[in-house]
């Protein structure tokens, strides 16, 4: 990862805000029409089932390469640019294999900003199941987990704060990077939400862990919900995607957070044009 120096009123952010709770939240709705008809062109036209969450996966890498201060990792209060987009996800795991041994998993999906959408939707698939069948890939999350089982709370508690303490060490950032390679989380804790069940998700205020790694940012979603959209002046029923958006205020700010929304929206209005007709097209980028 590369140091980032940053303007003078980041510097002051950085002293203002409590490292423990520097987190805002933001949460909206956005028209998902234009993607939904996108899916189901992909299935219809390549036999291709590309899943919500892959599409947003892609989406945010696209994003993040053009507002890279949101993809970014404070290390012992200096800011690092990865060299590409990352992202944390997790993975319920009740009601799976991998359940009995752990309530939830969290997988990281690597450069995301370099990879196609179906290419992307083909990993998710294949990590997801690995992760409900017990096996996590995440160094940090299957050592921290082994640990946990077999050692006293205790042990655990004084292991899991010395392992933050070398991650938040700026001269370990090369590995911070590598054992975690995501300063962005994407989430779907509305999953459970299903159409008809009289349940429509609004809102949501989130706290972010800051150890053992630092994370930026933290997109959740809900699923796909009909709501009203002012058209031409007239109201209209569209297929919607509720989303909270969770920042690091010493990072960025609520303006340039607006502006990570809207970009994200306007990608997801013209899947197409950004991720080709058959899902395939790969924008060379990099944030070294």
């Amino acid at each position: 990862m590369r140091l980032v120096r940053t303007n003078a009123i980041r510097r002051v952010l950085m002293s203002w805000f409590s490292g423990g709770t520097p987190y805002v939240s933001a949460s909206g709705v956005l028209d998902f029409s234009a993607s939904q008809a996108y899916l189901r062109r992909l299935e219809a036209d390549h036999g291709v089932k590309v899943s919500v969450q892959a599409l947003l996966a892609a989406a945010l890498g696209r994003v993040h390469v053009e507002f890279p201060q949101a993809n970014r990792r404070i290390l012992g209060g200096r800011v690092f640019q990865p060299p590409s987009v990352g992202l944390a996800m997790p993975v319920n795991l009740l009601g799976h294999a991998g359940g009995g041994r752990m309530e939830l998993s969290m997988m990281v999906m690597e450069e995301v900003d370099r990879k196609s959408l179906r290419q992307i939707n083909d990993e998710l698939r294949g990590a997801v199941k690995d992760e409900r069948r017990g096996q996590p890939k995440n160094p940090v999350l299957r050592h921290v987990t082994s640990l946990a089982e077999r050692l006293p709370g205790p042990i655990v508690h004084h292991g899991f704060q010395a392992l933050s303490l070398v991650l938040d060490n700026p001269s370990l950032a090369a590995l911070s990077w590598r054992l975690a390679p995501a300063a962005v989380g994407l989430t779907n804790p509305g999953a459970a939400i299903t159409p008809g069940s009289g349940v429509l998700f609004r809102a949501a205020a989130v706290q972010l862990p800051v150890r053992p790694i630092h994370v930026a940012s933290m997109f959740g979603v809900s699923t796909v919900q009909d709501e009203v959209f002012a058209i031409d002046g007239k109201p209209e029923v569209r297929p919607a995607l509720p989303l909270v958006y969770i920042f690091d205020h010493r990072l960025i700010d609520g303006v340039l957070a607006g502006r990570v929304l809207v970009r994200l929206g306007e990608l997801l209005q013209r899947p197409e044009e950004h991720f080709g007709a058959d899902g395939l097209t790969v924008l060379p980028t990099s944030q070294d």
